[in-house]
């Protein structure tokens, strides 16, 4: 009886259950995408190889593989992404650690992501119960099967991390707020973990600036009542751990100067940046162009009424409304926008990707479904098809297996290494063109048959050796960058293999030529 009556009291059985539900939109796509860009750096990173030497002579792939395994130390990870990324290191400390316990395959670097979106799902539950919010579950649910936390609750980067680092400053915060009145020491000890979410957020993904100037705001509001100019300390917390390494976070502000570049207009960027946020919530993943239109338009009519909803009942209910946390939500929903928006005028950019707006998921959420989170009974009829209309449409843009998620970054090397498997002889050698960065040849020899054989060119490749080495080979593929940045030397080697006379064009797609040797 006392244990019926503690999950009756703490409803841990529908925790339970939006956890299950959490993971199982995760783990088809976890297991299905092929790896891309962004994710081959994460590994190469936290394998202590950011700068990889890849093989410029024909060798097995099983071997080239070996630069995603390694266990760097933390100094030597912080010293590599300050001279190579602009990216700050706790994540991939973590990830590291994570990895050199658990195994270096990039399902295991995506389940430390999925673990810390099961996370932030719990944390944007704790904080509407804290708050009172009648039906805590709907918007959690919303939230935790939205395209954008699915997909980057388990990708190997580090915004699930920084997701729920967010989320527990925001409810540390609110918790704080609520103690004040109460315990001295909970009020101490909730500041104290917010201040310590919010710096190390910061050091975890630079763009939790914008929502961490919010939480700190508000909690100076709130909690001015009762600690008064103690309350200063706090936000200090936070600054003292963001300024550690401060001269790598100067360096890294200009690493990337040419990336996106070109303000677009402020009517264009407030266009893009509603697009951004709503495609956080939900992204189409059909191939049809005007079935997506349909849909489309489906979900803007969804997320009107919703919103007319939401705004009704505040409005009919504005003296019951816990306004200390509605406020809490609408700085969190704004902030990643105004920021990237700052971000774009200030350094003329053209920074477009929902990424960069995700951590406004949970607070969307909740603001989103304000109108339909009180019983659903007491709700009319119309209102009563919202939700499952909007989880509808939010579990068809779900990834139940594609080797992609349209809309959202990614690769079809997995695919494409399978059709090389396939479709060669067991004498098959694969040509890479390495492009700009590290990242398209680590996606290529990540994704390749161990036992294949992988070249990958340069501006440095020395032509005459490499058709030298490979002309044994009965079948020959040429994979081109994806930035065509070594064009002119992929394009120069397709040239001599076809002056040789000894092979033949077998197939050419966009990004890839197929040659068999004519004996």
């Amino acid at each position: 009886m006392k244990i019926k009556s503690f999950l009756k009291r703490h409803k841990i059985w529908v925790l339970g259950i939006l956890l299950i539900i959490s993971i199982a939109v995760r783990l088809p796509g976890l297991f299905s995408r092929a790896i891309w860009y962004d994710e081959s750096i994460t590994l190469l990173e936290t394998a202590g190889n950011a700068r990889p030497s890849w093989p410029q002579e024909p060798t097995p792939a099983s071997i080239a593989k070996n630069q995603f395994k390694g266990t760097p130390t933390l100094t030597q990870i912080a010293e590599d992404l300050r001279q190579t990324d602009v990216h700050p290191p706790v994540y991939y400390w973590l990830l590291a650690l994570w990895r050199r316990w658990l195994g270096f395959s990039l399902e295991t670097s995506r389940i430390f992501s999925l673990i810390c979106s099961l996370g932030t799902i719990l944390a944007l539950y704790l904080l509407l119960k804290a708050g009172n919010i009648e039906n805590p579950f709907i918007p959690t649910l919303v939230y935790a099967i939205s395209t954008g936390a699915i997909f980057l609750g388990h990708e190997a980067r580090a915004y699930a991390l920084s997701s729920l680092l967010i989320g527990m400053g925001a409810l540390f915060a609110y918790l704080a707020s609520e103690a004040t009145c109460r315990s001295q020491a909970h009020l101490i000890a909730y500041s104290t973990a917010m201040a310590l979410c919010c710096g190390i957020a910061f050091q975890t993904n630079y763009l939790t600036l914008f929502p961490i100037c919010i939480i700190l705001l508000w909690f100076l509001i709130n909690a001015w009542s009762a600690l008064r100019v103690l309350v200063i300390a706090f936000p200090l917390i936070t600054v003292s751990i963001s300024l550690i390494g401060f001269p790598s976070f100067l360096a890294q502000l200009s690493a990337r100067p040419n990336q996106a570049t070109g303000f677009i207009g402020i009517f264009s960027e407030i266009k893009k940046i509603l697009t951004l946020n709503a495609k956080v919530l939900w992204t189409p993943i059909f191939t049809s162009t005007s079935l997506n239109l349909a849909l489309e338009l489906a979900f803007i009519v969804v997320v009107v009424i919703l919103l007319g909803a939401s705004i009704n009942q505040l409005l009919k209910n504005w003296s019951k409304t816990n306004r200390k946390l509605l406020m809490l939500f609408l700085g969190l929903a704004l902030a990643p926008s105004l920021g990237l928006f700052m971000m774009n005028i200030i350094s003329d950019k053209n920074l477009a990707a929902p990424r960069y707006v995700i951590l406004a998921g949970p607070s969307l959420a909740a603001i989103l479904t304000y109108g339909i989170s009180r019983p659903i009974s007491s709700q009319l009829s119309l209102t009563k098809l919202l939700l499952p209309i909007l989880l509808g449409l939010q579990m068809i843009g779900i990834n139940w297996g594609f080797e992609r998620t349209v809309g959202w970054s990614g690769s079809n090397w997995r695919s494409l290494a399978s059709t090389i498997k396939v479709s060669s002889s067991p004498s098959h050698v694969v040509v890479v063109g390495k492009g700009v960065g590290r990242g398209d040849a680590g996606t290529a020899v990540y994704e390749l048959d161990s036992e294949a054989m992988v070249v990958v060119l340069d501006q440095n490749s020395n032509l005459r050796e490499l058709q030298y080495s490979i002309q044994n080979y009965d079948d020959v593929w040429v994979v081109f960058s994806t930035d065509r940045a070594t064009a002119s030397i992929e394009n120069e080697l397709l040239r001599r293999l076809a002056e040789s006379g000894r092979y033949t064009e077998v197939s050419r797609q966009e990004s890839v030529i197929h040659l068999r040797t004519n004996s």
